[in-house]
Order: C-alpha cells, then sequence, then structure tokens
C-alpha cells in the first residue's frame, strides 16, 4: 500500500540527560510521519483535510514499539511509513526507523517487490544484501508510473536468490529494476535463472543498472545455458524496443567488460565444476562482511515498528552499522 520516506535530525531537545532520544519523542515523530503520508496520499496538507472532512485528528486505538538500538543528538534518521491496513473506518500505519546510510541484509524463504497502484521499494542508503533460498520477483504495477524496485544507494548490492525475475507493469513507466551504486552481484542457485521480463506498458521496462564504477557480476550455478534472458532471448543484454537489459553506467552492459559472467563461481571461458552447495545467507552475510560492512559508516539508529502480530518479521543488530532482517513465513492458522 502507500508509503514514504521522512528524514529529520535528531535535535538537543528530542534527547535525555543521556544523550539518547527520550523514548515518548519517538512517537513524536511517527505521529508527524503519519500526518506526512496521508497528506502525501490525500493530496492535501493536514490542516485542509482535517476541515474538508470535518475532522477533529484521528484517534489511536493501538500503539508500540520495539528499540533496537538509541538514537542521538545530531543523528540523521530515516522514518519509513506504510499504510498496512485499510478498513472502512480504521486504517493500520507501520513506521520503521533507521540511520540514513545504513547497511540492510534481508534472509529470506522468497522475496516479492510488487507495486499495484504506486511504486514499491525495497532498498538501503548504503550497502545491501539480499538471500533468498527461493525465488526473487521485482514487478511493477498496473498505474501509471508504479516501477518496483530494490536498490542500494551507495554501496554493494549483493543478491543471492534461486531465480531472479523483473517484470515490468502494464502502467506507463511501470518499471522493474534492480539498481546498485557502484556494482551489483548477482548469483543464482543451480538450476535457475536471471529473467527480465517487459511490461505492456509504455516504457515499462525490466532493468538491472551498476553505476560506476560499472560493473554487473552475474555467477551462475549448476546452469551456463540460458542462465539469463531479457525479452525472451537467452543470453541477451538488451532489448531495444523496451529499454530492458542490463546496463553499466546507463549504457547497455558489454559481455567480457562490464558485464562479468561466472559459471559455479569460475569466470566464463575456464572450464566450471560441479557447483558447490551454496546457503545464500552465508554467501551474503560473507560477501558483505568482506566489502560492505568494514566500510559502512555511522550506525542504525535504532528501530522501531508496531506491535508484533505474528508475522516472523524480526530484526536483529549485528556489527555496528548493519541491520539484518529475518523474513519467515507465517505459521497457517488453525482451526478447531
Amino acid at each position: 500500500m502507500f508509503a514514504r520516506t521522512t528524514q529529520l535530525e535528531i535535535q538537543f531537545g528530542d534527547c535525555d540527560p543521556a544523550g539518547i532520544v527520550y523514548y515518548p519523542n519517538y512517537f513524536r515523530f511517527f505521529d508527524n510521519a503519519s500526518a506526512g503520508l496521508l497528506s502525501a496520499a490525500l493530496g492535501m496538507h493536514k490542516r485542509d483535510w482535517l476541515e474538508r472532512y470535518g475532522s477533529a485528528g484521528i484517534p489511536m486505538v493501538d500503539t508500540g514499539a520495539r528499540f533496537a538500538r538509541p538514537c542521538r543528538f545530531g543523528d540523521v534518521v530515516e522514518i519509513h511509513s506504510q499504510i498496512t491496513e485499510l478498513g472502512r473506518s480504521s486504517l493500520g500505519i507501520r513506521h520503521r526507523l533507521v540511520q540514513a546510510g545504513e547497511t540492510a541484509i534481508v534472509l529470506a524463504d522468497a522475496v516479492s517487490v510488487l507495486a499495484s497502484e504506486s511504486s514499491a521499494r525495497l532498498g538501503a542508503g548504503g550497502d545491501l544484501g539480499v538471500a533468498a533460498s527461493g525465488a526473487l520477483l521485482v514487478r511493477g504495477g498496473a498505474a501509471e508510473g508504479a516501477s518496483a524496485s530494490i536498490y542500494s544507494g551507495s554501496g554493494d548490492f549483493i543478491l543471492s536468490a534461486r531465480g531472479i525475475t523483473l517484470a515490468g507493469g502494464a502502467g506507463h513507466y511501470a518499471s522493474a529494476v534492480l539498481s546498485g551504486n557502484p556494482d551489483v552481484d548477482l548469483t543464482l542457485a543451480a538450476g535457475s535463472s536471471l529473467v527480465l521480463v517487459p511490461g505492456t506498458g509504455e516504457f515499462a521496462s525490466a532493468r538491472v543498472d551498476a553505476f560506476l564504477p560499472t560493473t554487473i557480476l552475474l555467477d551462475l550455478r549448476g546452469n551456463p545455458v540460458g542462465g539469463f534472458s531479457v525479452a525472451g532471448v537467452a543470453g541477451s543484454v538488451f532489448h531495444e524496443p523496451s529499454g530492458s537489459g542490463l546496463f553499466a553506467n546507463g549504457s547497455p552492459a558489454i559481455r567480457g567488460d562490464s558485464l562479468k559472467v561466472f559459471l559455479n563461481g569460475i569466470p566464463e571461458g575456464q572450464q566450471g565444476s560441479t557447483p558447490p552447495p551454496i546457503d545464500p545467507a552465508s554467501l551474503v552475510l560473507a560477501a558483505l562482511a568482506q566489502g560492505g560492512v568494514s566500510g559502512a559508516q555511522g550506525q542504525p539508529a535504532g528501530g522501531s515498528q508496531g506491535p508484533d502480530t505474528g508475522s516472523g518479521v524480526s530484526e536483529t543488530s549485528t556489527e555496528e552499522g548493519t541491520t539484518i532482517l529475518l523474513l519467515r513465513p507465517r505459521p497457517p492458522a488453525q482451526c478447531n
């Protein structure tokens, strides 16, 4: 559903004598973020929609927070707000507060970023690692501009999955994008493929974008033939009619140069071997430990979200500057 990101700097008056944010102030931050989210969704200032709908405000019936790390005076933080439930006379909003530019690691059975009427994004201001033991799907939506993306803002982007599908949507500019700055590092489990499918909407492309120093690393485990395709063409890098493909610094990637393909971890053109079993989580954590985590700047300011709903989402802080999100499937409901 609708989402919005708010950035703010922690002020001296937000903190207690210990120099960390006094916990009730988080709810003030979230209340302001909720007002901004609803104002963006309705296209008008809070003052105007309160007057238009004859409301004195929005009563709170349930709230809660979980604090992972403290925020301190001078920290610049981002509040990621999203409408999670929408009823006839109520709505649910979830906020997550993080340090701007932190490293994020997502470990999951499967990852889907699906746009509908608005954009959908999964990303980090710094390094981002995503490991899925199953498939990863990024799909544009039906409305104009309803793109879907997974991105790293200014750090390593390392992704491992059992199949990656990028599919453009039906809306104009409803693209599906994997974007890394500087590089994109993709590992596909044995027998799986990277598939880019243009959407039916105009300019609804499917893209992998790497920026300076413009390198896409693609490791195909046990699937050297047809390991990736663009618009149904195996081994293709660029589909001009739709603008889909693999890009390095805005231009179609060149295989062997800005696109480096590996077979079972061995550079393309050298004799491969039986692919060793891979643990996606270990692969991503090890890669980020080598290149991403050691270079992370700052530390997470803390995490906060609504009451635990049994969704199987938990957050664990590890090395300074790193947040790990563990996504597990919700247990099936039991009926007596």
